[in-house]
């Protein structure tokens, strides 16, 4: 069984691979000029960042009430 501090550092893994995904598209994106790709890079950025949000959601359950 989990505990929380499991939950905890499981969650702050996935923060941090988030992150650093974020960062690193955004750094692919202001060195590339291909336009369809920017397009794609871009979407998939914006789910990572989605996922961040996702991943804060999960740390605010796991706060007291």
């Amino acid at each position: 069984m989990f505990t929380k501090a499991d939950y905890e550092g499981y969650f702050l893994v996935i923060q941090k691979s988030e992150k650093k995904m974020c960062d690193d598209l955004s750094e692919m994106i202001d060195s590339l000029s291909d336009f369809e790709m920017l397009k794609e890079l871009i979407m998939i950025r914006e789910d990572e960042v989605r996922h961040g949000i996702l991943v804060d959601n999960l740390f605010k359950l796991l706060e007291p009430a």
